[in-house]
């Protein structure tokens, strides 16, 4: 019986613990990363990383990449033009909608 009663006493503090740190984490989540941005088959354009050069103010926009698969709100896998079955992981930030 002391068995029982102290392992439910357990779960149930487990259980509120658990509750009160999800909703603590969702105070500190920037809402624009719980939303889906782009959906799969959906064209992209990809942010390159920066080169040293004369304009490298201006940002280098590389695609049409297709996204392959959502991961997360934040993180898809887009397909590489030009190789077929190669595919890079990369942030929501690095992504815009092709126009």
């Amino acid at each position: 019986m002391y068995v029982k009663n102290l392992e439910q006493r357990i779960l149930t503090a487990f259980e509120t613990t658990t509750g009160k740190l999800k909703k603590k984490q969702e105070e500190y989540t920037h809402p624009d990363l719980l939303l889906e941005k782009f959906r799969v088959g959906e064209e992209v354009m990809m942010l390159a990383p920066q080169n040293t050069s004369t304009d490298n103010l201006r940002p280098k926009w590389r695609g049409p990449y297709k996204i392959a698969r959502v991961i997360s709100p934040a993180i898809y896998r887009v397909t590489v033009p030009n190789k077929p079955g190669k595919t890079v992981l990369t942030h929501a930030n690095r992504l815009k909608k092709k126009l």
